[in-house]
């Protein structure tokens, strides 16, 4: 990361960029893109550019840099780095730059679930082992001397370097989703809040971003919001019912009957719980 490019704010994501950061994190997005899928196809370019647009508006882009930055570190020093934790895990550019291993793709999560301008994040997170901070500390403090290190509530420490923000995760507490997950798989009503996001997304055809703000209206049961969108969902609602032989009703849609889980949050806690039941085997075995 080029500590005189903080400020810098840019639109769209090339590859040819011309500032050193920015094109060296271009580059390294699409031979990944490359190595993984063979070709760079127009949903992965859209995809990616969706996304890098998003962090731009939300001012996260230097965020994303001092991310990949600490995600190479862990990585080129072989230390102890986890595959990611929640919300994080629904970016495909978080993904395909190391900040995560776990892709979004593979378990339909969506983007705009954690990262839009209605729910605006301030932060990145990279998780790592405990034992790991310390030596990420020191060698940010090292590469600049502007950086401050913070503690947090829920985060063991908060990286701060002008504009950029990441959060320094060594959350363990990862079998809260999972007892959520497990109560209500017995009673057989497991939904995820990325599959509603989806469903209203069928109906309607708005884009990620508004099925998001229905859904959450939806959780929230804000009556108000559901009442203003009411005709025209209903109007939509018809018409999907028609093409696809359903007799859905808006208040079954619009109406929670049962725990909406974040899959990415989910999804994260199972990998990182089977990632630590591995370890310790391994350990009791040695």
């Amino acid at each position: 990361m080029n500590k005189n490019q903080n400020a810098v704010k840019i639109p769209a994501l090339s590859p040819l960029n011309t500032l050193p950061a920015l094109s060296r994190l271009g580059n390294k997005i699409y031979n990944v893109v490359e190595k993984k899928y063979g070709i760079v196809d127009c949903f992965i370019t859209n995809l990616i550019e969706k996304e890098f647009s998003v962090f731009s508006n939300l001012e996260l882009i230097n965020s994303l840099l001092l991310a990949e930055e600490i995600s190479c570190f862990l990585n080129e020093n072989k230390l102890a780095k986890k595959p990611g934790y929640g919300p994080e895990c629904s970016s495909f550019i978080l993904y395909l730059l190391g900040v995560t291993e776990i892709n979004p793709l593979d378990y339909g999560l969506v983007f705009e679930r954690t990262f839009s301008k209605q729910k605006p994040f301030n932060y990145i997170s990279v998780s790592m082992n405990k034992s790991a901070i310390s030596s990420v500390i020191e060698f940010l403090k090292k590469q600049y001397q502007n950086i401050a290190i913070e503690n947090d509530r829920y985060y063991e420490k908060v990286v701060c370097l002008d504009d950029a923000i990441v959060y320094l995760s060594s959350n363990e507490d990862y079998l809260l989703p999972i007892k959520d997950l497990y109560s209500v798989a017995c009673n057989g009503r497991v939904v995820f809040q990325e599959d509603c996001i989806r469903l209203i997304q069928e109906i309607t055809g708005w884009d990620a971003e508004t099925a998001d703000k229905t859904r959450r209206d939806i959780e929230k049961r804000n009556s108000s919001a559901l009442s203003d969108i009411r005709q025209e969902f209903c109007e939509k609602l018809e018409r999907y019912n028609e093409t696809n032989g359903t007799t859905l009703t808006f208040e079954e849609v619009c109406t929670p009957s049962t725990i909406l889980l974040c899959k990415a949050t989910t999804v994260s806690s199972i990998i990182n719980l089977q990632r630590i039941s591995a370890e310790y085997f391994q350990n009791v075995n040695a």
